[in-house]
């Protein structure tokens, strides 16, 4: 499965990428949105990965690839589509493109806050969807009062981060001392109650995904947690895990 941030730029072309601003990619301060997709840079030759902790090194020129390569070169994976800062035309867009490519039953598409989840399922219901951060929050602390299972669940997957050494260095760096120690926190104490609650959303239909790990023992934690998949920066090193294993 693929796992895709989306942007929009002024002329209304779906664009994969993480940041709205191209600073970090390309080391120019600009907005995607205010910029026709004909004009958004080159990415830079080298630029900083968080999850990896070290420079990623093009060896040629790269640049912006759009939703629409994506699903043209990736016909029957699943796809994970999450619109950031989604309005209406970008959102039908996205509505478009999966229809054009018939990616309906195989797409996952929504967006991590409620607000504007809601405004993509306002317009796109007939796809895969995830819980959003705030359905994330209900679901453990419904389980922690052993209330889950009267909790409705719509949704066909829910999407976590596991807070490994990398990502608690990220925030906080990001974040003020109180909020990364609170997120920080909740996130252990959410792995560490994860195994059985996962197993109670498997048997409820809902796909579990972690998010963002790279290295083998990472991969091992996330496996014993029973999740169906893993996210991470180092695709190559997956696969070998997983066959290394018969997984």
């Amino acid at each position: 499965m693929l796992e895709l941030d989306v942007v929009g730029t002024k002329d209304n072309i779906v664009v994969v990428s993480h940041d709205s601003n191209m600073h970090r990619l390309t080391g120019h301060n600009l907005e995607m949105s205010n910029l026709q997709y004909s004009e958004l840079p080159p990415y830079k030759k080298s630029f900083f990965s968080h999850f990896l902790e070290e420079n990623f090194q093009c060896d040629r020129e790269y640049h912006y690839t759009t939703l629409e390569s994506v699903f043209a070169n990736f016909p029957h994976n699943y796809i994970s589509v999450d619109i950031k800062s989604p309005t209406e035309n970008i959102i039908l867009e996205v509505k478009r493109l999966t229809s054009q490519y018939n990616r309906e039953k195989i797409t996952f598409i929504g967006s991590g806050a409620k607000k504007n989840n809601d405004l993509v399922r306002k317009h796109i219901n007939n796809t895969l969807t995830f819980m959003t951060l705030e359905k994330v929050l209900l679901i453990y602390f419904s389980y922690i009062f052993g209330l889950v299972g009267f909790i409705p669940i719509t949704e066909n997957s829910i999407c976590l981060p596991i807070m490994t050494r990398t990502f608690e260095k990220l925030k906080y760096s990001e974040l003020p001392y109180f909020k990364a120690f609170i997120y920080s926190s909740l996130s252990k104490f959410f792995a560490m109650i994860s195994g059985p609650l996962n197993r109670h959303l498997n048997r409820r239909g809902v796909k579990v995904f972690y998010w963002t790990l790279n290295t083998e023992d990472e991969f091992d934690y996330a496996i014993k947690l029973n999740c169906h998949g893993i996210i991470t920066d180092r695709p190559s090193l997956l696969k070998s895990y997983l066959i290394s294993r018969s997984l």
